[in-house]
C-alpha cells in the first residue's frame, strides 16, 4: 500500500477501505471525522485516518487524546465486526507514544484480537505514519450484552 501523506482517497477505495459510515453521530464524527477502515480477517481490521491542524496541542504535534481515541476506536471497531455487530466497552486502555504526528499526515492502524471469548476481548492495536511506528496500545473490551451477570 502507498503510505504516502497525501495519498487520495482513490487509494484507500482500491486496498479495499471504506469510510465510516456517516450515520454514527458520535465523539469519533465530532473530533476525528472521516476514518477509513477495512476488516482484513476474522481477529485483524486496518484503519486509516488524515490527522488535521485541528489535532495538534500546543507543540504543533497530534494532540496525545486524539491519538488514544483514535486507537480506542480502532480497537473497539475490531471488536464490534468481529462480534456480530455488538459493541464492547473499554476497561482498560494502555498506550505508548513513540513518535510525534504533524498535521496533514496519514496515520494508518492495525487492529489485532490478541485473546479473548465472546465477553472480553484483549486487543492490540499499532499506529504508523510511513514506515515508522508513532503509537501502540493495548486494551482490555467487554460486551455487556453477551456478558453473563456476576453472581451475587
Amino acid at each position: 500500500m502507498n503510505l504516502d501523506p497525501s495519498l487520495a482517497f482513490d487509494q484507500l477505495l482500491l486496498d479495499g477501505y471504506q469510510q465510516r459510515s456517516s450515520h454514527w453521530d458520535d465523539h469519533i464524527k465530532h473530533n476525528l471525522g472521516g476514518v477509513w477502515w477495512r476488516h482484513d480477517e476474522i481477529g485483524k481490521a486496518s484503519f486509516a485516518w488524515l490527522s488535521t491542524k485541528s489535532h495538534l496541542n500546543g507543540a504543533r504535534v497530534l494532540h496525545g487524546g486524539a491519538m488514544s481515541t483514535l486507537l480506542d476506536h480502532c480497537m473497539g471497531a475490531l471488536a464490534y465486526l468481529d462480534n456480530d455487530s455488538s459493541f464492547a466497552y473499554t476497561m482498560q486502555m494502555n498506550v505508548q507514544f513513540i513518535k510525534p504526528v504533524r498535521a496533514n499526515r496519514w496515520i494508518f492502524v492495525t487492529a489485532t484480537q490478541v485473546a479473548g471469548n465472546q465477553h472480553n476481548l484483549l486487543l492490540e492495536a499499532e499506529a504508523r505514519v510511513q514506515d515508522d511506528v508513532v503509537a501502540k496500545a493495548q486494551g482490555t473490551f467487554v460486551n455487556p450484552v453477551k456478558r453473563k451477570p456476576l453472581l451475587r
